[in-house]
């Protein structure tokens, strides 16, 4: 029900036939390979890509197609190796789009669209491209590394940012007392020197 196979006579395409019982005129007509018109699935690890923030990955991807249904002949006569050429396309195309998106878009839906537009584009009506997506993204040793260092520097960078926040803090605090203390007559010194002593005070005791 789903094979095709191309009559050739003379070494000249002549039909596609369907399923059913066929004659073949020896030494006159020969048989193409069958064509298999069910849904074929790769899965692949395609050639390394790089992001538009200039990360290197090296993404797992699927791709769902099949023959063209109104000219399957074309599969066998038009191409050396169907598989290899839808293949390839899609191989050029996860490498074209990639390089429009960030590392964390690019597993997007928006990108998953424009992955199966270009490749369909690029094997125009001789396949149907049904999906062509990124099942992992594959973050290569260097990007992953790459990563790790900018998260250690992230979070270091928010701890300054939390630190420097509670010595503001604190510092308005010791002011506030500083004042209190100024103004119930207990030191006369300047409201800063006092500040500053209550500080110290403070550390030493904890």
């Amino acid at each position: 029900e789903w094979q095709r196979r191309n009559i050739y006579r003379f070494g000249k395409y002549r039909k596609c036939h369907e399923k059913g019982i066929r004659r073949k005129v020896l030494l006159i007509e020969s048989w193409g390979e069958p064509i298999d018109l069910r849904k074929r699935i790769v899965r692949w690890q395609t050639n390394i890509v790089k992001t538009i923030d200039h990360y290197v990955a090296n993404p797992q991807m699927v791709v769902h197609y099949t023959v063209s249904r109104e000219e399957p002949q074309r599969s066998e006569t038009d191409v050396e190796d169907f598989d290899k050429f839808v293949l390839t396309s899609a191989e050029s195309a996860t490498r074209a789009v990639s390089s429009k998106y960030s590392l964390t878009r690019i597993q997007s839906s928006e990108a998953e669209s424009e992955f199966r537009s270009v490749c369909q584009a690029k094997v125009g009506d001789l396949a149907a491209i049904h999906e062509l997506s990124m099942t992992d993204t594959g973050i290569a040793t260097e990007t992953q590394q790459a990563l790790n260092a900018r998260a250690t520097l992230q979070a270091q960078a928010e701890g300054l940012k939390a630190a420097a926040r509670l010595e503001v803090d604190m510092s308005r605090n010791f002011i506030e007392a500083a004042k209190a203390y100024h103004s119930e007559g207990y030191s006369d010194e300047p409201i800063g020197k006092i500040a500053e002593r209550l500080r110290l005070w403070s550390f030493v005791q904890a």
